[in-house]
């Protein structure tokens, strides 16, 4: 709907714009004539016609289009300046706007920008009513909304696929390197290791290459889009198949671990018993070794002998004497060990009483 309404009021535009250029070709007919009577020689009987006698205003008004503009000759440019109230037009070598500034001081004072602003202000106030009364950017406005839609609805049809990608020519070879004489070429000896090493890498550089420069994957077309492969059906086995066969692993299954666990005891035994053997062959001394603690675990003690001749009036004469202790039973019989008597010691209050019973 409203593409028709544009539409009609283009053509009624068109009507308009049509109108006016008669009306212009008749004014211009006029005016034509006006200067033809101008001209004319006139004496003392002629008199000179009341033309000359209208105001410049009425000739030459202040509205004027850009079409009319570039036709009018320098002598009706003048007079329209002269009559034209704007500011901006000049009628000599500075406008009135230009003196206005040059009276504040300059254009860097503070009056002057004030000023600038201002009329500036009052510009875009008139800019924006023409606009508002104008019925072309009106039309242009809504025509730059629509296609805006138009493009976005075109991009969601096609997925976003609608910028175009221009094609670059691809850049000249560079031009091939001079042949080198036998005198220029050099030979080095590499060794295989390190030739190894640069084909690897002259290979990730390949792929990191491809892999770059790959571009991004177009979607595929429905022609070029393959289906996936029907495959048979496999039999099927029975259910309780499947759990005789489920039972059967469990059991197999059972039985590797029972026979992994014996055979890590017997291990676990047989680390045991060498661990003791070389225990026991290390905590066995030499026998020099053994000999030497005999010697030195010797030990000595008093004992009291009594002499062969003894006198027989008197009482048998004691000696003492230091022997070293024999572990054999026979010399530990044949010694007479001393009776030593051993005594509880007597708390205090029980000496008394047994000194009074010693004592009556």
């Amino acid at each position: 709907m409203l593409y028709v309404l544009i539409e009609a009021q283009r053509a009624w535009l068109d009507k308009v714009q049509k109108d006016n250029e008669l009306a212009k070709q008749e004014t211009r007919i006029i005016s034509e004539d006006k200067k033809s009577v101008e001209t004319e020689p006139y004496g003392p009987g002629v008199l000179r016609p009341s033309l000359t006698k209208e105001p410049v205003s009425s000739l030459y008004p202040c509205q004027i289009n850009d079409s009319e503009w570039f036709t009018l000759s320098p002598q009706k440019r003048l007079a329209w300046a002269k009559e034209s109230k704007d500011p901006r037009i000049s009628e000599g070598q500075r406008s009135p706007l230009e003196k206005r500034i040059l009276r504040f001081g300059g254009v860097h004072t503070t009056a002057a920008r004030h000023l600038l602003t201002q009329k500036y202000h009052e510009e875009s106030k008139a800019l924006c009513k023409e606009q508002a009364h104008s019925l072309d950017y009106w039309l242009a406005k809504a025509e730059s909304y629509y296609n805006k839609r138009i493009v976005d609805m075109m991009k969601k049809d096609t997925g976003g696929e609608t910028k175009t990608k221009v094609e670059e020519e691809p850049p000249p070879p560079p031009p091939p390197p001079p042949p080198r004489t036998e005198k220029q070429k050099q030979h080095y000896w590499v060794p295989e290791r390190e030739k190894k090493q640069i084909e690897r890498h002259i290979h990730r550089t390949s792929q990191a290459r491809e892999f770059k420069d790959k571009p991004w994957k177009q979607t595929q077309l429905l022609s070029e889009i393959t289906l996936p492969k029907i495959m048979l059906e496999r039999q099927s086995i029975p259910k309780a198949q499947k759990i005789r066969q489920a039972h059967e692993r469990e059991l197999l299954q059972i039985k590797d671990h029972r026979e992994r666990m014996i055979r890590g005891r017997e291990l676990l035994q047989q680390r045991l018993k060498e661990r003791t053997l070389r225990k026991s062959l290390s905590q066995i001394p030499l026998p020099e070794k053994h000999d030497q603690v005999k010697k030195q675990s010797k030990e000595f003690e008093r004992v009291v002998a009594y002499p062969l001749f003894q006198p027989s009036s008197t009482s048998r004469i004691k000696v003492d004497i230091l022997m070293e202790k024999s572990q054999d039973e026979e010399d530990l019989s044949t010694i007479i060990r001393p009776f030593g008597r051993r005594f509880l010691a007597v708390p205090p209050f029980l000496r008394t009483q047994i000194g009074k019973i010693k004592n009556p």
